[in-house]
């Protein structure tokens, strides 16, 4: 029973026995009506020992959540201040005192405002005037002082104390110590920025190992080339090829590795060119595997969607390095049978005039090779795995081809996926978005 009904029936309680009271000499002279009054009066007794009872109750309740809320007040870790209009401390917790290193008499009775850092002073007054009309403000940064000048950084929150009739009394502050947290952002930024310098180091050294690599690599191609051409015999012969080939492979190791690193640090842009996709397959994918596919014997055939335009606009090079990457892997890991290349348009974007030539092409290229486990599939896109060295163990790859096919292709805003059963062969997915070319350009080219 809240204290409002229980007032009421004291005061109804009390109104009828003023009534009675002031009837008495009346009551007195009608023997019968006497009788009845004594007995209403014996009620109205009864029930106000029955609310004095529920007052005492009531009270020890009050005094009970009063002290609980008092507790909380106190044990609170953050401090809790009440100020009143004027901002004046008008009380404060235990957390308050080991904040402001003050005890509880040099911290009352004083404005609030003399806590706080002096030149972020008129920012608070600017909080407290912003206060009058939004009611509360939550988790604004500023700085208290504490004695010698001490600077102590804190996150605050403040609400208004409205009394019964919506007026406001006062204000409720919560001012939390955010020392620590400060200390650890700082900590954390600065091991970013030790992270960031160290990748720095790692890119550049990775980039001038590759380089000062590759640049005596050049005239070994060069020289052993030029042995090829001439009259060797069978033994020499076979010891040049075996210099040309381990040297391509190492210079192929290294551009990969120059890829890996350009992608991973962000240095790395797509380009935007027109080309045909008909050729860039035929002519340039396909010419570098003919002489390995006539040596295997394997049959190899490619197909392109009609729909797909002739001339599409993107980036010729990367899209040559995702297909030649994909083909090498199934030509290397196909010893019988066939590799099939095709080329289908899935979807065309039309959610704006500014994208409205996008087109989305979906890659398959399928094999009839050693086939990928399932266990093998979940991880065959991460640079240097387990199923990456196994590939390196018995086929002579470097881990890093897929892992970069895979960043490629996400970098056209497309994916890669692989379906594929053991000794049975596989099919590498893949999509990209392209740009149909316009028809002025198409004219030109």
């Amino acid at each position: 029973m809240n204290m409002l009904t229980m007032n009421q029936k004291i005061n109804d309680a009390q109104n009828h026995l003023d009534f009675l009271l002031e009837r008495t000499d009346q009551f007195l002279l009608q023997p019968e009506l006497l009788s009845t009054v004594l007995e209403e009066l014996s009620i109205a007794v009864e029930e106000l020992q029955v609310q004095h009872t529920e007052i005492i109750a009531t009270r020890q309740e009050l005094e009970l959540q009063r002290q609980y809320y008092q507790d909380l007040f106190e044990l609170a870790p953050d401090s809790y201040i009440v100020t009143d209009l004027q901002g004046l401390i008008q009380e404060c917790n235990q957390a308050t005192q080991t904040l402001l290193n003050l005890s509880d008499n040099f911290i009352k009775n004083k404005p609030l405002a003399v806590f706080v850092k002096k030149t972020e002073r008129k920012n608070f007054r600017h909080k407290l005037n912003k206060l009058k009309a939004v009611k509360q403000l939550n988790n604004w940064e500023t700085s208290l002082e504490r004695k010698n000048d001490q600077e102590i950084p804190v996150m605050i929150s403040v609400c208004t104390i409205q009394n019964s009739a919506q007026e406001t009394i006062g204000m409720r502050w919560l001012i939390r110590d955010i020392t620590k947290t400060k200390e650890q952002q700082l900590s954390l930024e600065k091991a970013k920025e030790i992270a960031e310098k160290g990748k720095e180091m790692q890119d550049t050294f990775i980039t001038n190992l590759s380089y000062e690599v590759r640049n005596p690599l050049t005239p070994i191609l060069g020289f052993s080339s030029l042995l090829l051409r001439n009259k060797l015999t069978q033994k020499q012969r076979q010891y040049v090829e075996h210099i040309d080939t381990n040297s391509r492979k190492l210079l192929t190791l290294f551009n990969q590795i120059l890829d890996f690193s350009k992608i991973k640090s962000d240095r790395f842009e797509l380009q935007r060119m027109p080309f045909n996709l008909k050729v860039l397959i035929e002519e340039d994918c396909l010419h570098q595997f003919e002489h390995l596919i006539e040596e295997k014997n394997l049959h190899l055939s490619y197909s392109i969607d009609p729909q797909i335009p002739k001339i599409l606009i993107g980036d010729k090079i990367r899209l040559y390095q995702i297909i030649s990457n994909l083909l090498s892997n199934a030509v290397n890991f196909t010893e019988k049978g066939s590799i099939k290349i095709s080329v289908t348009m899935i979807q065309e974007d039309q959610l704006s005039e500014v994208n409205s030539n996008l087109i989305t092409l979906k890659f398959s290229i399928q094999d009839t090779g050693i086939g990928i486990s399932p266990e093998q599939i979940e991880s065959i896109f991460e640079h240097f795995t387990q199923t990456q060295n196994m590939i390196l163990n018995q086929y002579g790859k470097i881990g890093l081809g897929l892992a970069i096919v895979k960043i490629l292709c996400e970098k056209m805003r497309g994916k890669i996926w692989v379906e594929s059963t053991v000794n049975q062969g596989s099919t590498f997915f893949f999509t990209v978005k392209l740009k149909k070319m316009l028809n002025s350009l198409r004219d030109q080219c």
